[in-house]
């Protein structure tokens, strides 16, 4: 989420929210491989397989990093 503010063309509006979904969690939502196959190769191997590019190294190395709570297997029951 960001942070709550007043947008110019909606003064009504005090929030926003943002979503994101990887390259897995696509594929695994059942977005057609003909879809999946048309995202670049950086977004299909993710950030943690590209971490010397994006520098995510020493402290910022996907291997400290906490797992999201999605990353455990999901339902479509909830």
């Amino acid at each position: 989420m960001t942070a709550g503010y007043r947008w110019p063309v909606r003064p009504d509006t005090v929030a926003t929210g943002q979503i994101a979904f990887s390259y897995q969690r696509l594929a695994w939502l059942g977005v057609p491989e003909d879809s999946l196959a048309s995202f670049s190769e950086e977004f299909r191997a993710g950030t943690a397989a590209r971490k010397e590019v994006l520098g995510d190294l020493g402290t910022d190395d996907p291997g400290h990093w906490i797992p999201p709570r999605w990353a455990a297997p999901m339902c479509a029951s909830g």
